[in-house]
């Protein structure tokens, strides 16, 4: 018997974006090149605080975010997008792009169902499938 805990979706996209704001801060944090020391010394706490923030185990406030960013020189950009769904809509989307990639295929070169796709790498930013001989 396993333990499996089930998460509703308001927890699951709740957890998420905690997720998200901390890989944003700790990729800040690399980026500015300053040590904890350094941002402890300019936040004016000490450093096992802004260590316990930095990994994600103290709750942030928008205050602490805030704090946390202007220390590392860095702007905060909040935005909040309505979703491309209702209830009333199939919740089937498509799957994301990646973008900058063009996967292509050329059909007209098949001989024989049996042959299998190649893919190779292309100039710039564009990836083509052809088909082996």
């Amino acid at each position: 018997m396993s333990y499996q805990m089930r998460n509703d979706e308001r927890s699951r996209k709740a957890g998420r974006f905690v997720a998200r704001v901390h890989k944003a801060i700790q990729q800040a944090v690399v980026r500015s090149g300053l040590k904890q020391n350094e941002i402890a010394t300019k936040l004016g706490l000490d450093r096992s605080i802004v260590n316990r923030r930095i990994l994600g185990q103290s709750n942030l406030t928008l205050r602490t975010i805030a704090d946390l960013a202007w220390a590392l020189d860095h702007d905060l950009v909040f935005d909040l997008v309505p979703r491309k769904f209702g209830p009333e809509v199939n919740r089937h989307q498509q799957a994301p792009t990646v973008s900058g990639i063009t996967v292509t295929a050329a059909t007209a070169n098949i001989s024989s169902p049996a042959q299998k796709p190649v893919a190779r790498a292309a100039s710039g930013s564009q990836r083509i499938l052809e088909y082996a001989r």
